[in-house]
């Protein structure tokens, strides 16, 4: 995202911008289309959330961080700092309006990076389920789980209840599709279930074994 300055107002004093309706009008818009644009970028959560794992919510909040710092970026730009003292200056409301929205997208900068910083500590843990055998994840699983426990005990974001259910229902989601990599979906439509008996037994045992844990 790109924050826009009208090419009218670059050559111009900040007096004379505010002495001129239509030049200030324009400077009002512009800021206004700011704020808009700022908090689609705040109000922004994962979408796939009943599909995703961690893994995803991790680069999610990557992606978000990355996005939130070059906006802050921007508002460090000489000509977008002029267009705020402008308004400022003529004393618009739509200036308390930014001053308040800047502050969202600082605090959200924050949140993102305390996120990802406790997030990332899943990653090890995720794959080295991905990499086991059906046999081995069951011995991976305690220890993810208890990754989960550290960051809902540390993390100021995950400690809401709604928030760690979220990840919960992600790591949820991410064992469920590692294990159903297991399940012999070609030979269960050839109607073969008989040559992958111990394998689908193997699979269910695991899922056993991910509720017991996951219930404890």
């Amino acid at each position: 995202m790109v924050l826009y300055v009208p090419d009218e107002i670059i050559d111009k004093d900040l007096i004379t911008i505010i002495e001129q309706k239509d030049l200030l009008n324009q400077v009002e818009r512009t800021v206004l289309k700011w704020i808009w644009l700022i908090m689609g970028i705040i109000m922004k959560r994962d979408a796939n959330i009943e599909d995703s794992g961690p893994l995803e919510e991790t680069e999610f909040w990557e992606m978000k961080c990355e996005t939130l710092e070059n906006v802050l970026v921007q508002l460090q730009r000489d000509d977008v700092k002029m267009c705020i003292e402008i308004l400022k200056t003529a004393q618009l409301v739509s200036y308390i309006k930014f001053m308040e929205v800047s502050n969202q997208l600082q605090n959200e900068f924050y949140v993102a990076q305390s996120n990802i910083k406790f997030l990332s500590i899943l990653k090890t843990s995720c794959r080295d389920i991905e990499s086991s055998l059906l046999s081995e994840i069951p011995e991976h699983l305690s220890r993810l789980l208890d990754l989960v426990r550290i960051i809902w005990n540390n993390s100021p974001y995950f400690k809401k209840q709604n928030e760690i259910s979220n990840l919960l229902c992600k790591v949820n989601n991410f064992v469920i599709k590692v294990v159903s990599h297991y399940i012999p979906m070609e030979e269960i439509f050839q109607n073969r279930t008989s040559e992958q008996k111990q394998n689908l037994l193997d699979v269910i045992s695991c899922c056993n074994k991910w509720i017991k844990i996951f219930d404890s």
